[in-house]
C-alpha cells in the first residue's frame, strides 16, 4: 500500500515540477505583450522570471534581460535544445536603445545636461546641469544621442515630476544620487552585499 502512495506523491511531486518550470522559447507573432512595465511592442521571446514562471519579452528587453540575468541567460544559451529549441541570442536585439545607464555618456552638450535614468524603452533621461530661469529642462536621448523628447519644469517641481515619472514608468535602472532623492528608504548597497 506504501508504494502505490509513494509512487503518487513521487508522480505528483514530478507533474508539480513540470508545471512550475518556466515556458521558454520564441513566442508567436503579436500574441503576446511585452512584460516589461509599460512597453508597446509585443513579446517575441519567454525567458524564466527571477521571481518564478516566466516574462515575455520584446527584442529590447530580452537584451536588457540578456545583460541583467547573465548567468541564466548562459544556460538558455548552452543548452538550447534542453530548455527550448530557439536560440535567444536570435531574438534579442537592442536597435536605437541604450541596455545599461553606463552605456550612455555621463554628460552631454558639453555638460549642460547630466545622465538622470535610463528609461523603459532604451532612451536615457538627462536633465540640465544648471537650470537657468527657475527652469530645469529634461531631454530623453536615443543610442545614437538623437532629443527624441524634452519637456521643461520649474525647479520647484522638479523633484514632484521626476517622483511621478519614476511611478508611473518603470524606469530601468536610476543614477545613485536620483534614486536616493526619489526613494526616501534607499540605502546603498555596502561592499559585499549583491547588487
Amino acid at each position: 500500500m506504501s508504494s502505490h502512495s509513494d509512487r503518487s506523491a513521487g508522480a505528483r511531486d514530478a507533474q508539480i515540477r513540470r508545471d512550475l518550470e518556466p515556458d521558454v522559447g520564441p513566442l508567436p507573432d503579436d500574441e503576446h505583450d511585452c512584460e516589461a512595465g509599460p512597453c508597446d511592442e509585443s513579446a517575441v521571446f519567454a525567458v524564466p522570471a527571477t521571481e518564478g514562471g516566466e516574462a515575455r519579452y520584446c527584442s529590447f528587453h530580452l537584451e536588457w534581460y540578456r545583460r541583467e540575468n547573465s548567468e541564466t541567460w548562459e544556460r538558455l544559451e548552452v543548452a538550447p535544445d534542453r530548455v527550448c529549441s530557439a536560440n535567444p541570442n536570435d531574438y534579442a536585439a537592442a536597435g536605437n536603445r541604450f541596455v545599461s545607464l553606463a552605456d550612455a555618456p555621463q554628460h552631454l552638450a558639453d555638460g549642460d545636461l547630466v545622465r538622470v535614468a535610463l528609461l523603459n524603452d532604451g532612451r536615457v533621461l538627462y536633465e540640465s546641469a544648471e537650470p537657468e530661469d527657475g527652469v530645469v529642462e529634461y531631454v530623453a536621448i536615443s543610442a545614437s544621442l538623437d532629443v527624441d523628447a524634452a519637456t521643461s519644469v520649474a525647479v520647484r517641481k522638479a523633484g514632484e515630476w521626476l517622483r511621478a515619472n519614476f511611478q508611473k514608468f518603470r524606469w530601468l535602472d536610476v543614477e545613485d544620487d536620483v534614486a536616493r532623492a526619489l526613494t526616501p528608504a534607499y540605502t546603498e548597497p555596502s561592499q559585499g552585499d549583491s547588487p
